[in-house]
């Protein structure tokens, strides 16, 4: 199994993954984050706080970072979001558990962030692999 087969095997066993932004001072800003879909390594999707700092950020800047690890696998990844407004994205990517939040996928407090990979680090058993994605 190749590194990348490994890193996407890792990002189906975590739910939560750390999400890196770019803050208004121009520190980096990591927070856990329940995930909310992804597409292999190279797409993931997030729900958030229309109001949240992060929100705000991505506004800014749109340069993002993506982290999950288990056992022995370490995926780091780096990339871009985009604030999606799309209803209809919305909905598809809308999620039973996201109503402890949210009432619905057109709650105005509700924004989905799709983050994109460009690059990455993959570590299993001790062996790194940096891959470009784009």
């Amino acid at each position: 199994m190749d590194f990348i087969e490994k890193a996407t095997e890792l990002a189906n066993a975590c739910d939560v993954l750390t999400l890196t932004s770019i803050d208004l001072e121009g520190y980096p800003r990591a927070i856990s984050m329940m995930k909310v879909d992804h597409q292999g390594i190279k797409t993931f999707w997030f729900g958030c706080q229309t109001p949240s700092e992060k929100v705000k950020h991505y506004q800014k800047n749109p340069k993002a970072g993506v982290t999950f690890w288990q056992d022995h696998g370490n995926v780091s990844l780096t990339g871009t979001i985009e604030i999606i407004e799309d209803l209809e994205i919305k909905n598809e990517k809308w999620r039973d558990w996201m109503k402890m939040y949210y009432t619905n996928s057109s709650d105005p407090n509700y924004t989905l962030l799709k983050f994109t990979s460009h690059h990455g680090s993959l570590t299993f058993d001790g062996v790194l692999k940096r891959i470009q994605l784009d």
